[in-house]
């Protein structure tokens, strides 16, 4: 490293690094511009007449101008690729692309992360749901198909119940899934119907809709 000029006393001394421009703590405590970032566009080494950030200058002119390059930087790139660099940094660290990570076997929306020892990928919630996995987005339209109203007792849905609520709504097997080789999970063959009432019909072919609407009633007229 060649011998430069202090930036503050213009004294000769040799630096530990290209970015090292005070020949001590003093001079750069003394090299501290005094100008204060109060907001609009400043080049940083232009607006404080020093090397800016990267040159190892750390007024606030500087810092505030690096904070706004890399928060634009991060912004970008997270708007392109769909995922924020760092994130994409520390993923590629474990020796994978991140735009290939595979999809759910359940659902079928792309993983945030890749699996390991599993042949049939799938999402730590599409894991622990039933034996069949309806999306959201179809599992909503059926609901609105079906006008809120469950199609055994005939009683109106709540669309604001809690999902685990005893009268929220579910998606109903018209022919029960015990009764088929194998089960039909199409929209046609799937119904709006209140857990309770679900959990009331079990595996029966037939449903009296009047007897357990007077079911209905009674239980919820008890929950109330």
């Amino acid at each position: 490293m060649n011998i430069v000029p202090c930036r503050v006393c213009g004294e000769q001394f040799k630096p530990k690094t290209a970015r090292n421009i005070y020949c001590s703590p003093k001079c750069k405590d003394r090299g501290k511009p005094s100008v204060k970032w109060q907001g609009g566009t400043l080049t940083p080494g232009r607006s404080c007449g020093l090397s800016g950030y990267r040159g190892g200058c750390r007024c606030d002119v500087c810092r505030e101008a690096q904070r706004v390059a890399v928060a634009g930087y991060a912004a970008r790139k997270t708007a392109e690729d769909g995922i924020h660099p760092a994130t994409r940094s520390k993923r590629k660290k474990t020796g994978y692309d991140p735009s290939q990570l595979p999809r759910c076997s359940i659902c079928g929306e792309r993983l945030k992360s890749m699996p390991r020892g599993t042949e049939r990928p799938m999402h730590k919630a599409c894991r622990s749901v039933s034996s069949f996995y309806i999306a959201p987005s179809i599992r909503r339209e059926i609901y609105e198909r079906d006008r809120w109203t469950c199609q055994l007792c005939l009683l109106p849905v709540d669309a604001t119940l809690h999902h685990q609520d005893s009268w929220a709504a579910s998606l109903d097997h018209i022919v029960p899934q015990s009764h088929q080789a194998t089960p039909d999970h199409s929209p046609e063959a799937l119904r709006l119907a209140h857990r309770w009432c679900n959990s009331a019909r079990g595996n029966s072919l037939s449903v009296d809709e009047n007897e357990l609407a007077s079911r209905a009633r009674e239980a919820l007229s008890l929950a109330a």
